[in-house]
């Protein structure tokens, strides 16, 4: 079960907020661990509950204020909404593939936690010296078989990797041009 709230830091554990370097690779909106950090009930390190509000609002308008917090807010806003979505595997491969990370594995892990399902008590562990194919094939053994199923039903070609045909490579996910249409449950 989720918290109710969670104090989320975006420059740095006890440092006033400032939407400084969006535009940096390395910024956490951008991050391939973002996906599963997000909460739909924020609070923002630094800045106090009227503050927050204030700034939702005016990131929501097109009213004026500082346009790096604009951005910010309008980032996290949208971040928050998918949080709050039902998604299909092809809308969280979709969201990961414009991500940024140290590795393909961390992308690969950081999927984990939002493909969970909700009858599985654990997900697979994160070994840094496995490689992101390895870890992809772990990753589909474990989710849910709705999300197995819109990948062998929707991915447009078979898999590349002996034994596993059913399901298509992390290089094929990764080297599609597009995806099956991220949002529409195509299964039921």
């Amino acid at each position: 079960e989720r918290p109710k709230e969670v104090v989320t830091y975006f420059i740095g554990l006890g440092l006033p907020f400032r939407a400084t370097k969006l535009d940096d690779e390395r910024h956490w909106l951008k991050r391939a661990w973002t996906l599963q950090e997000i909460h739909p009930n924020p609070l923002i390190g630094g800045l106090t509950v009227k503050q927050q509000l204030t700034e939702f609002e005016r990131s929501r308008s097109s009213k004026g204020g500082d346009v790096d917090e604009g951005r910010f807010f309008k980032a996290l806003a949208r971040a928050i909404d998918f949080a709050e979505d039902d998604y299909d595997v092809f809308d969280v491969l979709h969201r990961m593939r414009m991500r940024k990370a140290e590795s393909e594995l961390d992308k690969v892990c950081g999927m984990a936690y939002l493909l969970k399902s909700g009858t599985r008590s654990t997900l697979p562990t994160y070994e840094t010296d496995e490689d992101a194919a390895d870890a992809w094939y772990r990753l589909v053994r474990s989710i849910d078989r709705q999300y197995r199923a819109e990948l062998f039903f929707l991915f447009p070609a078979e898999g590349t990797r002996k034994g596993h045909r059913w399901v298509p490579s992390w290089e094929q996910i990764q080297d599609a041009g597009r995806l099956p249409n991220p949002g529409s449950r195509g299964i039921t």
